[in-house]
């Protein structure tokens, strides 16, 4: 099954930009920066199934969890596509694309 691809002006129009440096190889070595300050890098592996790192703005791993259910940013595996991860940050409010999401310990203490 071949996975939806997102094109490069759906990017921008989400306020994604690739950073990698050029020239460009492939997408195995792709990055990409939001205004806000959120990152994606792809693995390096062209046959990964969670190819999309996601990094918030304060540099901690997002996780798919994040757009489940209980929301945990922490749970689950990176991203599958660049539209699933751009498509998630793009939901978020003002103040969760601009600091990150909040973060809670077991006790539901949040944390940094």
């Amino acid at each position: 099954m071949r996975r939806a691809t997102i094109s490069s002006s759906e990017l921008a129009r989400r306020g994604w930009v690739r950073s990698d440096p050029r020239p460009r190889n492939s997408k195995l070595d792709a990055k990409y920066e939001h205004v806000d300050g959120w990152r994606l890098e792809h693995c390096g592996h062209q046959t990964a199934h969670h190819p999309w790192l996601l990094l918030d703005p304060k540099g901690r791993v997002v996780l798919a969890g994040a757009a489940g259910t209980h929301k945990r940013p922490d749970f689950g595996a990176a991203w599958n596509t660049l539209d699933e991860a751009t498509g998630f940050v793009a939901s978020l409010d003002r103040h969760e694309r601009e600091n990150g999401l909040r973060w809670f310990d077991a006790h539901r203490q949040e944390v940094g």
